[in-house]
């Protein structure tokens, strides 16, 4: 495995674009994390390797900004995979994680999926397989953080739109009561005719 993500073959569309995330990945076999190493060098990824569950934990708690990317082994010591998913999307329920295991039993498949993972991928992931899988998760968290963007730039928008509708409210009231107080005026004193002049609010 170690040879065949050393062996890249099309790095041009996602090598050199650092700033698009950062990955966490989470994998006991020496080998098999040295190969991850090696690839995400060669894809200029930004990226964290522990060897369980517990290490990675640790990781997210420290990092100041949430990993856009979890590849995630199952079987590991201390803390394995599923525990690891369990109480990271207990933190952080939109966490895109990529399970990547030999186990590959459907049932097993299935239960992991209902706890809200991106992808599944059966051991040993070839080099286009794990290019396909990061590149997908990396996608999906720049589309979200995109959405997440637009919404907040829409609420702001709506706020401005709400703040300069009840500055006109305002001016309508003010409008409204002096035009009471004038007819009140001229009702007590028919002979004193009063001009009402509304107030216009600035442009």
């Amino acid at each position: 495995m170690g040879r065949e993500l050393d062996q890249v073959v099309d790095t041009e569309a996602l090598s050199g674009q650092s700033g698009i995330g950062k990955i966490l990945i989470i994998e006991d076999s020496p080998e098999i994390a040295l190969a991850y190493d090696r690839f995400c060098r060669k894809m200029n990824w930004d990226f964290d390797i522990t060897s369980n569950g517990r290490e990675g934990m640790r990781k997210v708690l420290s990092t100041p900004k949430p990993y856009a990317v979890y590849l995630v082994d199952l079987v590991m010591p201390e803390q394995d995979g599923v525990s690891f998913i369990r109480d990271l999307k207990e933190k952080d329920p939109n966490a895109i994680i990529i399970v990547q295991s030999s186990l590959d039993e459907p049932e097993k498949i299935i239960e992991v999926m209902k706890l809200g993972v991106f992808d599944y991928q059966i051991k040993p992931l070839t080099k286009e397989n794990f290019h396909r899988a990061i590149t997908l998760a990396f996608q999906h968290s720049n589309l979200r953080e995109f959405q997440t963007d637009v919404e907040r730039s829409n609420r702001e928008v709506l706020r401005k739109k709400l703040g300069a509708l009840s500055a006109v409210l305002s001016l309508a009231k003010e409008s409204i009561l002096e035009l009471e107080k004038a007819y009140r005026l001229e009702q007590d004193d028919p002979n004193k005719k009063r001009v009402f002049k509304p107030i216009r609010p600035n442009v």
